[in-house]
């Protein structure tokens, strides 16, 4: 069997596909509590499939998921805080109100523009009937 390993720590050991059939015997890591790159390196040192692990683009790749996963857990947790939706309505709000204001502020130019052009026109007109 296997060796015992002391409390606290984790150990790592490869045994082949068929290691008593085909006389092989388990690999054991050296050190316990090896990072996990080390780790890595050790399944694919040992492992017997074709092609071989790549351990890096396997790590990048774990890595990615986990960084995923802790994002969405961590917008789960921002989503059910009270203080978050009240954040975001008062941005809504603030938002909203702005928009009016701009709104209100175009609306009164094109009417101060339009009431400007035809007091322009009014006045050509009561100066060319002078005229005649």
């Amino acid at each position: 069997g296997l060796p015992l390993i002391p409390a606290g720590y984790s150990g790592y050991y490869f045994v082949p596909r068929m290691a008593k059939e085909r006389g092989k015997t388990w690999q054991k890591m050296k050190k316990l509590d090896p990072p996990f790159e080390k780790v890595l390196s050790f399944v694919s040192k040992h492992s017997e499939i074709r092609p071989k692990l790549d351990a890096k683009a396997l790590s990048d790749e774990l890595e990615g998921a986990a960084s995923r996963v802790e994002l969405m857990e961590k917008a789960k947790e921002m989503a059910s805080e009270p203080s978050t939706w009240r954040n975001i309505a008062v941005a809504v709000v603030l938002l909203l109100l702005t928009s009016f204001f701009f709104w209100q502020r175009s609306k009164r130019r094109r009417r101060g523009g339009a009431e400007e052009s035809a007091t322009t026109s009014s006045t050509t007109t009561t100066t060319a009937a002078a005229a005649a």
